[in-house]
């Protein structure tokens, strides 16, 4: 293992329509339910028995898709962190 300083950005903000908003400036990175972050945002509010609030995420990839350095599961703990 080695570290980078490579990562990506993660812009997060509630909105009252309780679904979750995903959006990446990356055409190539799903942004429904296959995306980690998706994932994560949503057992989250399942969890926490929220319904009527949901959130807004914006995925601002610079690791590399795919490459097996994590880039996917970091976005996943930083939505739970947010």
């Amino acid at each position: 293992m080695q570290s980078v300083g490579l990562h990506d950005v993660i812009e997060m903000s509630k909105n009252k329509s309780g679904d979750i908003k995903l959006s990446c400036d990356r055409r190539e990175i799903p942004t429904d339910n296959r995306n980690t972050a998706y994932k994560a945002a949503k057992l989250m509010l399942e969890y926490a028995g929220i319904k009527d609030m949901g959130v807004n995420i914006f995925i601002r990839k610079n690791v590399p898709s795919q490459a097996g350095m994590g880039g996917g599961s970091g976005d996943a703990a930083a939505v739970l962190r947010g």
